[in-house]
């Protein structure tokens, strides 16, 4: 089931056409399994940015070691403007050629 931050990102995914996955579950190579709110892909780090909304630092520390970022941010009502924001500030990270409105 999606999380409230989640759900904001699949809208945003639909509405910016981005790669985004909710829940995503993390398997470190230890076998540990972390659950996350959401990954989107193609910004942060090579792998995506990995997004919770409570903030845990075995959480950061496994995202960092397995080549994702993450943020942690509260749930939030989608809107464009702000989702563009923050995905400007992640950076593009994906094999293609960034879309056209960042």
């Amino acid at each position: 089931m999606n999380s409230q931050l989640g759900q904001s990102w699949i809208e945003a995914g639909a509405d910016l056409g981005l790669r985004v996955a909710t829940p995503f579950m993390l398997t470190t190579e230890a076998g540990q399994s972390l659950p996350f709110d959401a990954v989107i892909y193609d910004f942060g780090s090579t792998r995506g940015m990995l997004l919770m909304e409570h903030w845990d630092e075995t959480k950061a520390k496994a995202a960092t070691e397995n080549g994702y970022g993450y943020s942690c941010m509260d749930a939030f009502r989608y809107e464009r403007g702000s989702a563009i924001e923050i995905l400007r500030d992640w950076g593009w990270s994906g094999a293609e050629a960034p879309p056209a409105w960042l």
